[in-house]
């Protein structure tokens, strides 16, 4: 391992590497989707979704963030800074 991202509380199922900045989106079983920087720290926890998070994916000028979950509903972030 390069570098382990630990906090979700569920099996991960998607990540999204940001398309500018050294940031990561992860989506999984606990239903929330985490922002974290590539060193390992979780900077933002997005809560939301009544069931698993299968799919996250960026915008290509980063500040947003979109994820799908199996509770049926796709969730637009600003995830800008």
């Amino acid at each position: 391992d390069i570098r382990s991202f630990n906090e979700h509380e569920a099996p991960v199922w998607c990540c999204a590497f940001h398309p500018l900045v050294p940031l990561l989106a992860t989506g999984g079983g606990d239903r929330v989707v985490r922002l974290w920087r590539m060193d390992g720290e979780c900077l933002r926890v997005l809560r939301g979704h009544s069931e698993w998070v299968y799919g996250v994916n960026f915008s290509p000028s980063g500040d947003v963030l979109c994820s799908a979950s199996f509770d049926g509903s796709l969730r637009v972030w600003d995830v800008s800074y």
